[in-house]
């Protein structure tokens, strides 16, 4: 009113004060605006008593009507306890009347809201139906992710009314005896069902999209859907509240009656509104857990884990962190959601690597891919979300447990499969070196070679190599410590049993093996495999020690030795077997030393040298490696000058011609056989020549014992035995013998001691034994 006024009279002052002549006018002007604002202020006092009056009548009512309130919730107390006391005394029937008026009057109220609510049940479902699809048809164009939400919280509004009402009008369907009454509740509850599928098909399409709400920001839609989850769980908590307490009232009262139970039922629904649990809570959870392990399994199946490693799989962790924006910005902490997420992408990941485990179709190449995968996989983690170790051991993609089980599985695969590999390859081998149905090639580059250095190598090289993969050295220590240990113990042992089995043939003149004769070059190119073997071993493994730490490092390198001392001491013992088949080629020669026709000539000493030369050395020269030759050298002459001093256990008479004897074979010896010794290995050897001559040129006790104290000094570990022969074969009384060997026996000891960590010579093998003749 008041601004009305103040309008008019700006009119009617503009209109007045058009031009300065106006002014004349002021004291009108004046006065009329005087005039005015009495009126003004009586037409305020007028609407301020109205108003006034208004008030009080407001007040009035209000007071009436909460007196009347106060009247009513009184006389409801009263008919309520009255009906309570009627319920449980039995045998009074005084107020039967108010119970049955009170309920007639619930019933009638409750018909009339169900027949509204089902009267408008067609119309609302429509309404749900529609909004729904709309919102399900914004994702179908791409464009969900920008949508208010606003259609899914009134589709979620009516959609409860709806089923608060199918709650309340399936428990009188249970009551009524009227069929026609179950059959509308029927078909009201598959039109629900309807409503109820297409808001969970668009939850199922909202919890599949969450990350392109993410991507656009839209967490405004993201914290609506929360709220809806939210009420729904605090709705079925009611629930579960209601039937607890129900329970427990059935529990405490065991005289209550269905009547009783019926009744608190009904009550219950009024301040419920719903039956039972919807388990939206849940199935949002099952929607999510279901999304997660499809496109994880669906990302596996098409790429294998290999998408989840190295740059790849960046997109994985991307992922996850969009999840924990998602949960931080929009979610209530109390749900603690975030390590779900967390777990149902790991354990999508980690039932597939399961899968392809339980299988046992995988080898070591995909086993290491997976021990990369749980390794990148926490190291990501640790980084991106700050996880304390601990924290990350549930949720490992392999547990340590298993991943020792793993490693441990792949070891024995390994060694079982190496002792597979190696047994077939080892006999087959052996078989061909026991046949000796092959001749060895004449010619140096076409050795025979029996394989076991090449096959042993490749096993071992791709054993290794598919354990390297896996990453990790203590495996690798094992697999190496089982190859050194018994792979290249039982290579050595085997061939020591087939050597020595051969040589027993070669021993008998075996008329089964008629190719015995190749049995030498035979066992000279299994000395090339040896070396050959040899060679590989130090090279390979000083390749696997690069890169390893200190402790790993070391092991393998004690390793290298062993593995490396059984193919050396078989390699060896090839030699030795060589000079063996040497000795029994001229032992039937050598035993005529120091008889009379060896006085008489050169011919016994010649001809042991010529098959010394020509059928072991001289072939072994061409059809051999170099480093191998010093070795069988020095086991050649060794065997040879022990068996050759061997002889004087025939204890024959020295004749005159002995010292002269002894000169010539040293000479013919230094002939045929130094001309091979390059390193001087024989030279030295043959100074036993020179102790022999001046021992047999002594004539007296004295002088004999200075002989042998100079003789200790040249050779340390002369043994007694030896003197002890020189002078039987002289033919020294036993006085003289006792004597000189009591003193010469304590310089021996004394020359042991004195040289105790000196590596021996061949001489101290030799042994007095007498020989019969």
């Amino acid at each position: 009113m008041s601004s009305g006024i103040s309008n008019e009279l700006l009119v009617k002052v503009s209109n007045i004060l058009k031009n300065e002549d106006d002014l004349n006018n002021i004291e009108n002007i004046i006065s009329n605006i005087t005039k005015e604002k009495h009126l003004i202020d009586s037409q305020i006092n007028i609407e301020q008593d109205r108003h006034l009056q208004q008030i009080h009548l407001m007040i009035s009512d209000m007071h009436n009507a909460n007196k009347n309130l106060q009247e009513l919730k009184y006389t409801v107390e009263k008919l309520d306890d009255l009906r309570n006391d009627n319920l449980l005394n039995n045998s009074s029937n005084d107020f039967k009347v108010f119970d049955k008026a009170a309920l007639v009057m619930k019933n009638i109220k409750l018909i009339e809201e169900v027949y509204n609510n089902i009267s408008t049940f067609d119309t609302k479902q429509k309404i749900i139906l529609q909004t729904l699809n709309n919102e399900i048809s914004k994702d179908e164009r791409g464009e969900l992710q920008y949508s208010t939400g606003d259609e899914l919280l009134i589709a979620h509004f009516e959609l409860n009314k709806l089923r608060d009402l199918q709650d309340q009008m399936q428990i009188m369907s249970n009551k009524s005896k009227i069929n026609e009454t179950k059959v509308l509740v029927d078909k009201l509850a598959n039109q629900l069902n309807e409503c109820v599928l297409k808001f969970n098909e668009l939850l199922s399409i909202i919890v599949d999209s969450i990350l392109d709400f993410v991507e656009c920001e839209n967490f405004g839609y993201l914290i609506k859907v929360i709220k809806i989850i939210q009420y729904e769980e605090r709705e079925d908590l009611k629930v579960r509240l209601w039937n607890h307490l129900l329970e427990k009232k059935k529990i405490n009262h065991e005289d209550i009656n269905d009547d009783n139970i019926d009744n608190i039922s009904d009550n219950r629904l009024t301040k419920v509104k719903r039956s039972r649990e919807r388990g939206y809570k849940t199935i949002f959870e099952d929607l999510f857990q279901k999304t997660i392990e499809d496109k994880i399994l669906d990302t596996l199946e098409n790429n294998g884990i290999s998408i989840f490693l190295g740059s790849e799989g960046s997109f994985y962790y991307q992922t996850i962190s969009d999840f924990k924006i998602a949960i931080d910005r929009c979610f209530p902490v109390e749900w603690n959601f975030f390590p779900k997420i967390l777990e149902w992408h790991q354990s999508s990941i980690r039932n597939f690597i399961n899968n392809i485990l339980d299988n046992d179709n995988y080898n070591n190449i995909k086993l290491a891919e997976i021990l990369d995968l749980d390794y990148e996989n926490r190291t990501q983690l640790k980084k991106l979300f700050k996880f304390k170790n601990e924290e990350l051991k549930n949720i490992r993609l392999i547990s340590e447990d298993k991943k020792k089980q793993l490693l441990n599985k792949s070891l024995q695969e390994n060694i079982s499969s190496t002792n597979k590999w190696i047994e077939t390859a080892l006999n087959k081998s052996i078989d061909k070196f026991e046949s000796l149905n092959e001749e060895p090639s004449d010619r140096k580059e076409d050795r025979l070679s029996f394989q076991s250095a090449q096959d042993i190598m490749l096993i071992l090289s791709s054993n290794t190599k598919s354990i390297r993969t896996l990453g990790d050295a203590t495996i690798l220590v094992q697999y190496f410590g089982f190859f050194a240990n018994d792979i290249m113990r039982s290579f050595q042992e085997k061939w020591v049993r087939s050597l020595d089995k051969m040589t027993i043939k070669w021993i008998n003149k075996d008329e089964e093996i008629k190719n015995i004769g190749y049995l030498p070059r035979y066992i000279t190119n299994l000395s090339n495999d040896c070396l050959t073997l040899t060679d590989a071993l130090e090279r390979d493994f000083d390749n696997i020690t690069e890169g390893l730490n200190d402790i790993h490092k070391h092991k393998l390198i004690e390793l290298k030795h062993i593995a490396t001392n059984h193919s050396i001491e078989l390699g060896t013992y090839c030699l030795q077997k060589l000079s063996n088949l040497s000795i029994e080629d001229y032992k039937m020669i050598i035993i005529e030393i120091f008889n009379k026709s060896w006085y008489k000539s050169s011919t016994i000493i010649e001809s042991i040298l010529r098959i010394i030369d020509e059928e072991y050395i001289m072939p072994f020269i061409d059809f051999s490696y170099p480093e191998l030759f010093i070795s069988l050298f020095d086991f050649i002459t060794d065997d040879f000058l022990l068996n050759y001093l061997k002889v004087l256990n025939y204890k024959r008479k020295f004749e005159n011609k002995i010292v002269e004897s002894l000169e010539r074979d040293g000479h013919l010896i230094m002939d045929i056989l130094g001309k091979h010794d390059e390193e001087g290995i024989l030279e030295n050897k043959m100074i036993i020549f020179d102790i022999i001559i001046e021992i047999i040129s002594s004539k007296t006790e004295d002088e004999i014992i200075e002989r042998w104290t100079i003789a200790l000094s040249e050779i340390f570990d002369l043994p007694s035995d030896l003197l002890r022969i020189l002078l039987e074969c002289k033919k020294f009384d036993k006085s003289r013998i006792s004597y000189i060997m009591g003193e010469c026996e304590e310089l021996c000891k004394k020359s042991m001691n004195e040289n105790i960590d000196k590596e021996q010579s061949i001489f101290h093998k030799f042994h007095y034994s007498p020989i019969k003749k």
